[in-house]
């Protein structure tokens, strides 16, 4: 008798553990591709810009420093 009165609970631990395990590891891909696609996007995001410098004369700033403005 009481070996049935502990079915129900037996089989609710092993499926909130089974459920648990489904989530923990759909959590770890999901976040596993995040960081991959946030690493890519940072590292392009910064090779691509060109430094900027400013010209002694005009104080403008541009990629090459030149400075000129179109007159």
């Amino acid at each position: 008798m009481a070996l049935i009165a502990l079915a129900p609970i037996v089989l609710t631990a092993v499926g909130v553990a089974f459920a648990a395990r489904l989530v923990v590891r759909q959590w770890r891909r999901v976040n596993a591709a995040l960081k991959a696609h946030e690493h890519a996007a940072a590292k392009n995001a910064t090779s691509s810009l060109p430094t900027l410098r400013p010209d002694p004369r005009t104080g403008i700033f541009t990629p090459d420093g030149s400075g000129r403005a179109e007159d």
